[in-house]
């Protein structure tokens, strides 16, 4: 069977560098993810970005876990709408070209429906640091080297982890990841009663 491609892009990584505003930045990580989500990016919920925003990104990435205090670039400070879309184009296909994500079902087992006091459900910790943690145990290295791992390697090693902890992996293929998008398309016709015109 063929290795799926977004496995082989989480760990090929062609030696590529990016640099944005004339700086080298490190790869994508999790702690880069983490920052961000903190200063309230808008590169995550594609909002409006400044060039504030861009250079305040730029500085995220250049740090290593556990440094946080941002080392934006010394410049520019001004520069026309033409260029700055075009290093924004740079740092989102920077990011584009880390974050690899498995796709995968997690098949349940029977476990007793755990509650915390009050009898509501429990609250989890923030997506990003159940990553880091799930991530350090499915790589088995320590918490520092998870965060500063490539984020696309943290979704293989997260995955790794929940099959160590006893749950079944059903990794998506590029044939099954094909039929769910045809299955997507045919269930969007239906609820739009397209299907049952083309049937009659």
């Amino acid at each position: 069977m063929a290795l799926d491609l977004t496995f082989a892009a989480a760990y090929i990584d062609n030696g590529n560098t990016h640099k944005v505003l004339g700086v080298k930045l490190r790869p994508f990580c999790a702690w880069h993810l983490f920052l961000l989500q903190v200063a309230g990016s808008p590169f995550l919920d594609n909002g409006k970005v400044y060039l504030y925003h861009l250079r305040r990104a730029v500085g995220i990435c250049r740090l290593k876990f556990p440094r946080s205090r941002t080392r934006p670039p010394w410049g520019p400070l001004m520069m026309t709408q033409k260029k700055l879309h075009s290093e924004v184009g740079k740092f989102i296909l920077y990011t584009n070209d880390y974050i690899h994500r498995p796709e995968y079902d997690i098949i349940p087992v029977n476990v007793m429906n755990r509650k915390a006091p009050g009898g509501r459900s429990p609250d989890p910790p923030p997506d990003v640091i159940q990553l880091v943690y799930d991530a350090a145990h499915g790589a088995n290295v320590p918490i520092d080297v998870a965060w500063n791992m490539p984020i696309g390697q943290a979704y293989i090693s997260q995955a790794i982890h929940y099959q160590k902890s006893g749950l079944l992996v059903d990794f998506m293929n590029d044939e099954e990841r094909e039929f769910q998008n045809r299955l997507k398309e045919y269930m969007g016709k239906q609820s739009n009663g397209e299907a049952r015109h083309a049937s009659t």
